[in-house]
């Protein structure tokens, strides 16, 4: 019966049009009818690092075994785990994992850029971050590299570096949510916290629950 009322709720709608407009379980859903197994891995991986980074393991766990029934590429696997690590307090085995990350250029930057972020040093964690942002093959790996870059910098306390790569995300992915949150810290570096608890409240209601959780998150601080 679930299987029929979604295949009856897809029916008609172009999976494409349902990522970019940031619908993406239906998205996923659509790609998975369509058997497009690179479609259903793209919507994943976003699902799963949206996961990640709103520190939800559970359901970042449960993404991570659908993601390896999709075979990712070498090292991916890995650095997820890790982060999940982290995110459940493992910080040692964190860290450790992610200096065994082994495979494109761009991962293996990421990861290195991830373990400096964890060690306390945001600055080299730049450096890292600006190698796997040139070695992005897609625009979305170039999303998630400009987005640990500008977290990066926001821990280092550079505010104008950061709001140049928040500008740029927030141009050229207007649907995503990430960026805004960036936004909101950045605002706080500056000292500008009235701004920045504005824009995390209207994040509240964002249709991306790991974003209002961690606007909400924020909020509490």
């Amino acid at each position: 019966m679930i299987a029929l009322l979604v295949s009856v709720l897809i029916s008609g709608q172009d999976p494409a049009t349902l990522e970019e407009s940031g619908a993406l379980w239906q998205a996923g859903a659509a790609w998975q009818a369509q058997g497009s197994i690179e479609g259903q891995a793209r919507v994943v991986c976003r699902l799963l690092e949206g996961a990640l980074y709103a520190g939800h393991a559970n359901r970042a766990s449960w993404l991570l075994e659908e993601m390896e029934s999709l075979n990712p590429e070498p090292g991916l696997v890995t650095y997820w785990n890790a982060r999940l690590a982290w995110t459940c307090g493992l910080d040692s085995l964190a860290e450790a994992m992610l200096h065994t990350v082994a495979g494109d250029p761009w991962i293996e930057h990421r990861a290195a850029g991830t373990a400096m972020v964890y060690e306390g040093r945001p600055a080299d964690a730049v450096s890292e971050f600006q190698k796997s942002l040139a070695c992005a093959s897609t625009r979305r790996r170039e999303f998630w590299s400009a987005v640990d870059l500008c977290f990066a910098l926001v821990e280092e306390g550079d505010a104008a570096g950061a709001s140049e790569v928040c500008g740029i995300l927030e141009s050229s992915w207007p649907s995503e949510g990430l960026p805004h949150i960036l936004r909101a810290l950045i605002l706080r570096v500056e000292g500008r916290d009235q701004e920045a608890g504005t824009l995390l409240t209207s994040l509240l209601a964002s249709s991306d629950a790991a974003v209002a959780d961690m606007a909400g998150s924020l909020l509490r601080e």
